[in-house]
């Protein structure tokens, strides 16, 4: 239905709204032909908006096949000419990806771009990489200011990530508990990694009262929203029946398959050896290796061993 960015039409034709435009990225993504031709000709003819749509249906990858090279270029275009969310949306393909398009110096160049301009989501990850000196050197004071700006607009991963720094004391005095508050108001705001932390502090009562049914309803949200950690403890929970989770292997399988797909290396071992055992699945030796080996080679102890038994039961399954 799509196909790569081309140079603009010559015959500029009239603009459409942004609610428009929006309205034909949702009908392509959902499928629609006809919506995807409209939306391709006004991404090519220099529309922004049409072009941040192009470039978050490649990320999708359900209109069109996921291809992260295409939306580099189509987000790129949109972000040039000013569209602060493609700036953002660029920020973490470069961030994030786990392909060759990763790079974070890049990353760094478009947060900073989305975040002068006042996007807080972009300060927050722009403070993060400063922190950690990922793209840029390490600066924890400017990581701060991003923070504190951030914070002022109840952006919750800036919350997250300031309550962090101070449960931590990274480059802040320790204060846990502000850092716990602004955490919990982190997780009630959608943040996934606060939520995971939520879970493990109910859990384990640091940091918050010990409540088993929070512990599961906190792991809960941050797995359904994709946190990695919550969803392979959440699986080894249904793997063992353990914390209020009835055991059910076949559940278990489901979100240890969804973390490892994130590229969570327990889970991805782990994975794995439920394919090698047969664990909430049927035995498959070919997943087994693959599985083990995308372990091994993010250098999971272990993995190696296990993955030349693996490949001796896969060939000794062929036929």
């Amino acid at each position: 239905m799509l196909g790569p960015a081309s140079a603009p039409a010559q015959t500029p034709r009239v603009p459409q709204t942004a609610e428009a435009i929006a309205e034909l990225a949702r009908k392509a993504d959902a499928g629609a032909t006809e919506q995807g031709v409209e939306l391709e000709r006004l991404a090519n003819e220099g529309d922004a908006v049409a072009q941040f749509h192009m470039g978050m249906l490649y990320l999708s990858g359900r209109a069109v096949p996921r291809n992260e090279q295409l939306a580099v270029e189509w987000l790129t275009r949109a972000a040039s000419a000013g569209h602060l969310s493609a700036a953002h949306n660029l920020g973490v393909v470069y961030d994030r990806s786990r392909g060759p398009v990763r790079n974070f110096r890049q990353a760094v160049r478009w947060y900073e771009f989305a975040a002068e301009r006042g996007l807080a989501r972009s300060q927050a990850n722009l403070a993060y990489l400063l922190a950690e000196g990922l793209g840029t050197l390490q600066d924890l004071p400017q990581a701060r200011k991003w923070l504190d700006r951030a914070v002022a607009a109840n952006d919750p991963r800036a919350q997250y990530l300031l309550g962090r720094m101070m449960l931590e004391g990274q480059g802040v005095e320790p204060d846990s508990r502000e850092g716990w508050r602004l955490i919990a108001l982190a997780g009630q705001g959608g943040d996934i990694d606060a939520q995971y932390r939520l879970a493990l502090a109910h859990g384990s009562g640091v940091g918050a009262g010990k409540d088993q049914t929070q512990a599961l309803e906190w792991l809960r949200r941050a797995a359904n929203g994709g946190q990695s950690e919550a969803q392979y403890l959440l699986a080894t929970m249904y793997a063992r029946g353990a914390n209020g989770v009835p055991k059910d292997e076949t559940e278990g399988f489901k979100w240890l398959r969804r973390s490892a797909e994130q590229g969570y290396v327990e889970a991805e071992y782990h994975l794995g050896v439920a394919y090698l055992d047969g664990r909430g699945v049927k035995p498959d030796q070919t997943q087994a290796v693959r599985w083990i080996n995308e372990a091994a080679r993010q250098g999971h102890k272990g993995a190696e061993d296990l993955l030349s038994l693996a490949r001796a039961k896969a060939k000794q399954s062929e036929p």
